[in-house]
């Protein structure tokens, strides 16, 4: 690791990556951002397809949840209240 200063102790903070095959451990400036932490973790292909369908069914049911919402930000349900009313 190249730093420019010394970092304290708790600057730091230790991963420990345990996969079916090996075990790494890493210690990083506890700022360090996720891609460096996890740099050569790659699932299997069954794994991240499963983790792309739940991505999916979670993306729509937020679409899904938030259409109600935007159209009553926008005063719509008052004016079909009053329209209908």
């Amino acid at each position: 690791m190249i730093s420019t200063g010394p970092l304290s102790r708790t600057a730091l903070s230790r991963v420990t990556l345990a996969g079916a095959r090996r075990r790494v451990e890493r210690v990083l400036p506890s700022r360090a951002p996720l891609g460096v932490l996890l740099p050569d973790v790659r699932p299997a292909e069954s794994v991240r397809l499963r983790l792309r369908r739940v991505g999916a069914v979670l993306e729509s049911v937020g679409v899904i949840a938030l259409l109600p919402l935007v159209i009553g930000v926008f005063g719509v349900y008052g004016r079909l209240l009053g329209t209908f009313a």
